[in-house]
């Protein structure tokens, strides 16, 4: 996603304050599951629900250090590296469920009080995602919000595609797709939702995607269940 398709300052406290309620809910259903529920494999290759949880809670500590590089001006990796973030989220998932759950909710509120307290020129700042995408400081609550909302997903605990808020999942449809164009990734596509006026194209090409935002977003990001009415050649969808 590119830099553009973030939230200008002015609507960060706005997206604040979604994250915030995006992240009571999946606490919620997160203390709703018992620990074998917890222990269970989730829709994400090789990884359990807690591996899930894991994953949540170290973005948040990746995203503050990106958070003191936005204040502060000096280069804060978002991790150490891949197999260092690999062994943390596995380290994190073996741990009980309360602890663990207990830690999704600690880092989020230490990721909260590190946005909030974000000066203007902060989110003007640029830094770096792991892998190389460089946003503003001001993109960091709606990267967040859109890893809780996508992350709850794949908790497969009452929280599934259609549960996605309307506006949230265009805002990070538009952003994929400018992905795909920015990269000039194959294949082309016009993606078209059948309940806004979403009608977005990722290049010149015969196939079309229809179905409501929150599933095209599911189908965009390869999450089972997307309920999309795919027309013409069938496409291999790129790594967004």
């Amino acid at each position: 996603m590119t830099a553009s398709a973030q939230p200008e300052p002015d609507t960060f406290d706005r997206t604040l304050e979604e994250l915030r309620a995006a992240t009571a809910r999946l606490v919620a259903t997160a203390r709703a599951a018992t620990p074998d529920e917890l222990g269970a494999a989730s829709p994400l290759p090789g990884w359990s629900r807690a591996h899930v949880l894991s994953h949540v809670a170290q973005n948040a500590r990746g995203l503050r250090n990106l958070a003191t590089w936005a204040r502060t001006g000096v280069r804060t990796p978002m991790y150490a590296g891949q197999e260092q973030r690999d062994a943390d989220i596995e380290a994190g998932a073996r741990q009980d469920a309360a602890t663990l759950v207990q830690q999704v909710v600690d880092t989020a509120a230490d990721l909260d009080a590190d946005l909030a307290a974000l000066p203007p020129e902060a989110l003007a700042t640029t830094v770096e995602m792991r892998g190389g995408l460089r946003v503003p400081g001001s993109a960091l609550a709606w990267l967040r919000l859109r890893e809780i909302e996508v992350h709850h997903v794949d908790l497969d605990l009452d929280y599934g595609i259609a549960d996605w808020d309307t506006a949230f999942a265009r805002r990070a449809v538009e952003g994929l797709v400018d992905v795909w164009r920015s990269r000039d990734l194959p294949p082309p596509v016009r993606i078209t939702a059948t309940d806004t006026d979403l009608d977005a194209v990722s290049g010149s090409g015969t196939t079309s995607v229809r179905g409501t935002t929150a599933h095209l977003l599911g189908w965009l990001l390869g999450r089972p269940g997307a309920d999309v009415r795919l027309q013409g050649p069938a496409v291999d969808l790129p790594a967004l």
